[in-house]
């Protein structure tokens, strides 16, 4: 059964490379042309291959990030990077403000902090709801990404909580 299975993954990897070779760059005049210049058709192959893969997904890339899906990641990209940084002002600020006021134990400063925090953090729950509406290429791109920079908002939170005393 196992032997089977292998095989047939096998034929559907060979038929989606049959299908993948629609979007080849390289034309059969000149992969014929490499063959007989080199002196290992298995080295030709495995360029060819490669060659595919990467053809194809180019292809696909460009598709997904055409001029106007690459401008809302860059959007996407600028104000999720502005919403790190003036997460970083405000929560230093608050702390500052904190302090004079009197206010000096921890777990209040991390309670302002943590408000502050979900404020920012709602922006990238939005971000992620308005993503949904594109194609499902594009959620991806933009899920990653704005997993991404969360993690830096999250990186943020923590080292300005590591500098209360």
């Amino acid at each position: 059964m196992r032997k089977k299975g292998l095989f047939m993954l096998a034929l559907w990897y060979l038929w989606g490379l049959a299908i993948a070779m629609k979007y080849s760059k390289k034309n059969a005049t000149d992969i014929q042309k490499s063959v007989e210049k080199s002196w290992s058709f298995f080295d030709v192959f495995v360029k060819n291959v490669t060659a595919i893969h990467k053809d194809i997904f180019c292809y696909f890339e460009q598709r997904v990030l055409s001029e106007e899906n690459k401008k809302l990641v860059e959007e996407y990209k600028t104000k999720a990077i502005k919403e790190v940084e003036e997460f970083r002002k405000d929560a230093l600020k608050k702390i500052e403000e904190l302090k004079k006021e009197g206010i000096i134990k921890k777990w209040e400063i991390e309670k302002e902090l943590k408000k502050i925090y979900e404020e920012r953090e709602k922006y990238f729950n939005k971000a992620i709801n308005m993503s949904k509406e594109y194609s499902d290429e594009l959620v991806v791109i933009l899920k990653k990404y704005i997993d991404e920079w969360k993690a830096k908002l999250d990186k943020t939170f923590d080292e300005i909580k590591a500098k209360i005393k």
